[in-house]
């Protein structure tokens, strides 16, 4: 959990503004009703789901390129998570 939040933290320094967070820990019944993979990092507090709104297009292509764990682009959120690194689209 210190990993991930002193990283959210880099990336509020980068934009000098609020990263708002729209789901960190889910347990299992929230994550079901969610959809979530049964294997999802967020079951573990090893992710977040950020507004893409608050994203600035150069944060973003920053992230895409040097994330070290896992991102994920969907319509109204981008997934981070402290994982192996991988990208996708949702």
């Amino acid at each position: 959990l210190v990993k991930l939040a002193h990283r959210l933290q880099v990336l509020r320094d980068l934009t000098g503004a609020p990263i708002r967070i729209t789901s960190g820990y889910r347990n299992s019944k929230l994550n079901a009703s969610v959809g979530g993979s049964t294997d999802s990092a967020h079951l573990t507090g090893e992710a977040v789901d950020i507004d893409k709104r608050y994203i600035p297009d150069w944060l973003y292509k920053l992230l895409w390129k040097n994330w070290s764990g896992g991102m994920g682009v969907y319509k109204a959120h981008i997934h981070l998570d402290i994982r192996n690194k991988r990208r996708w689209d949702g």
